[in-house]
């Protein structure tokens, strides 16, 4: 007959006891037996709140389910009682406001989400250094965010840097005979990695097979084209700043950011 040991014995103890609750809630166990995880349950579905805990039962977090999908308010905690982050949730995804606090209690970032794209966000720093806040606003542009302004505040709350331009279009005729070429440059004026490189995406509706890169360099792009119809036209896209690390890697990071100018196309005269 093979001998149990107490912990195994321990193990299908918290197993049968998470499992054969009747108060319509589902608990998980430490190894160790203090109380996990307590989730509300319904048709065997999280519906209702579910509870975190640390070993020592203080409440580690509270999230609110509705049909297995999180919806609502999720607040998390330190250790020792003190709120961490308040986020709210529609379907799984980040939407509305939300707090970040350090474990002093102070506010350490804060911002908001459009349905899981964050389209601000100020980070707040230890008093002890000269920048005191960081603001980040971005766009939404077909469900994706962009970066759009970043502003520095010092303790004063005085502004000591303001970027709302990262980049710069170069159009030097935007108004075109129709068969004339169109040239345009496309340049990062303020990186944001000490190594960059760039990559452009972009739409010319109905002209993108003629499109011809000419020129470019880690921060600069010159493109040329024939435009093949008349009328108006976006100028539109995307640049992607890329980390040069020197060797490919694909978790590089990247700032993507949205470009819009308009060009006109005349019809030659008659």
């Amino acid at each position: 007959m093979i001998k149990l040991n107490n912990y195994y014995l321990m193990y299908l103890l918290i197993l049968m006891i998470s499992s054969c609750t009747s108060d319509n809630f589902r608990r998980e166990y430490y190894g160790t037996g203090q109380l996990k995880i307590k989730t509300q349950m319904q048709d065997g579905r999280k519906n209702g709140a579910q509870t975190g805990y640390y070993k020592n039962q203080k409440i580690m977090f509270i999230k609110n389910w509705v049909n297995d999908t999180l919806n609502g308010k999720s607040e998390s905690f330190y250790e020792n009682g003190k709120l961490k982050s308040e986020y709210y949730l529609s379907n799984n995804e980040n939407d509305g406001g939300y707090s970040i606090y350090y474990e002093s209690g102070n506010l350490k970032e804060k911002g908001n989400f459009e349905i899981g794209n964050i389209v601000e966000k100020i980070q707040f720093y230890d008093t002890s250094l000269l920048m005191k806040k960081l603001i980040e606003r971005y766009f939404l542009i077909n469900g994706e965010n962009f970066l759009n302004e970043i502003i520095v505040l010092d303790r004063n709350q005085d502004t000591i840097l303001e970027k709302s331009n990262f980049y710069k279009i170069i159009i030097p005729k935007d108004t075109l005979q129709l068969g004339e070429t169109f040239k345009a440059e496309i340049i990062i004026i303020a990186p944001y990695f000490k190594r960059s490189k760039m990559l452009v995406n972009f739409v010319i509706p109905g002209d993108s097979i003629h499109i011809r890169q000419i020129f470019t360099d880690s921060l600069k792009v010159e493109y040329s084209y024939v435009p093949k119809i008349s009328g108006l036209f976006p100028f539109a896209g995307v640049i992607e700043e890329v980390e040069d690390k020197g060797y490919i890697n694909d978790s590089s990071d990247v700032r993507r950011m949205y470009f819009y100018k308009n060009y006109y196309v005349e019809k030659p005269p008659h």
